[in-house]
């Protein structure tokens, strides 16, 4: 997904390349608009993919705390075959 995005913006960067080759303003600010349009467009999918990340990125921490915890209580009990009587 970040590829596409990535192949995206560098085809947007020709079009605004291009766009100081060409003398007619008009073309050029409509291009332009356009282009920013795209860009608000990528920005906010991209902020909507880096929320859910954060997401998941919080449910796997609470997992690995709650897995470190057991692991504590694990090792912490005494085991009932090696008790010594």
């Amino acid at each position: 997904m970040l590829k596409r995005h990535t192949d995206e913006l560098y085809s947007r960067r020709s079009r605004i390349l291009m766009l100081f080759e060409d003398n007619g303003l008009s073309t050029r600010i409509n291009e332009l608009e356009s282009l920013l349009a795209h860009l608000q467009y990528d920005l906010e999918k991209m902020s909507s993919v880096i929320i859910e990340q954060k997401k998941e990125i919080d449910d796997l921490k609470r997992q690995i705390t709650r897995l470190d915890q057991r692991i504590d209580n694990a090792l912490s009990e005494p085991e009932d075959n090696f008790s010594v009587e």
